[in-house]
């Protein structure tokens, strides 16, 4: 539903900011099929967000992800 994953990404950006991050945009894409099935997941809510941010923080956010149940897959790439 949509406000479990608003309730989500809130939750992420409460991650980095917990981290000495900051959230710098937010763009939610919305629900999409997947490329390939992801825990018998036909489908997947996609969500963007640009984050400042120190290196040494981004383990803590890592972890912090994989623990996150909903959370299918995430990737981190330095802009």
């Amino acid at each position: 539903p949509e406000d479990e994953v608003t309730a989500l990404v809130e939750r992420v950006k409460q991650f980095v900011t917990d981290g000495g991050g900051e959230v710098t945009q937010t763009d939610l894409w919305g629900r999409r099929r997947l490329a390939y099935p992801i825990r018998k997941a036909q489908e997947g809510y996609y969500a963007l967000l640009k984050m400042q941010t120190a290196p040494s923080s981004l383990s803590g956010l890592v972890r912090n992800l994989k623990l996150t149940e909903p959370v299918m897959r995430y990737l981190i790439v330095r802009e």
